[in-house]
């Protein structure tokens, strides 16, 4: 038998698998979420009910629930959903939404829909800026901490709570892990965000030809 071919397939399988259970989700929650929306816009004829003066907030909040954006706006999140590809809509607002400084958004005569989203200079070199900054300084962080910290941290662990070492090193590389799974994950929003930004910038030049 042929281990290699036996992986290959054991592990496109497995993407597979993984794949549709992530878009089963996805879909599951996006029809929960409009369920809940139906009910959230028809609320008792009471002005002065609760559910009435928090209507703005409880349809912001499923959008949050939604997209895992930390601001979200419903209005926003309509308009946007007719402009962004349909299958990718829900991770494209999510994006939009942590580096909306760098947008600004050109509504149609009727602000029914969005025309297009425009790219705001200043804004956009600041989620650069901020993105970078952050990595960079992630990454001194990991180094001083490698040279100057870790030889003490292992030291103290080893002569104050006289742990073996393996156990030191567990405990001191899993920090170092740590460190490097939150500069991998503002790399991949960084990404992200470039990848709109084409996204962005592609549909623009489509509308304009």
């Amino acid at each position: 038998m042929d281990y290699e071919k036996l992986i290959t397939l054991a592990s496109k399988f497995y993407s597979r698998e993984s794949l549709r259970k992530t878009h089963e989700e996805e879909s599951a929650n996006l029809e929960n979420f409009v369920q809940k929306v139906k009910e959230i816009n028809n609320p008792s004829d009471d002005e002065d009910s609760i559910e009435s003066k928090l209507l703005a907030n409880r349809l912001n909040s499923q959008v949050r629930a939604l997209t895992g954006a930390n601001i979200a706006y419903y209005d926003e999140f309509i308009l946007l959903s007719s402009y962004f590809d349909p299958n990718t809509f829900i991770k494209d607002y999510r994006v939009y939404a942590q580096n909306r400084e760098a947008f600004k958004l050109k509504l149609s005569s009727d602000q029914k829909c969005v025309k297009e989203i425009l790219i705001n200079s200043k804004g956009h070199k600041n989620r650069v800026k901020n993105y970078r900054g952050i990595i960079v300084g992630f990454i001194l962080v990991i180094g001083f901490y490698r040279i100057s910290i870790s030889p003490v941290l292992q030291k103290w662990l080893k002569n104050e709570w006289h742990l073996p070492d393996l156990a030191q090193g567990i405990i001191v590389q899993g920090i170092v892990f740590f460190f490097i799974t939150v500069v991998f994950r503002i790399f991949l929003d960084y990404e992200a965000y470039k990848a709109l930004l084409h996204k962005i910038k592609e549909k623009n030049s489509e509308t304009t030809n």
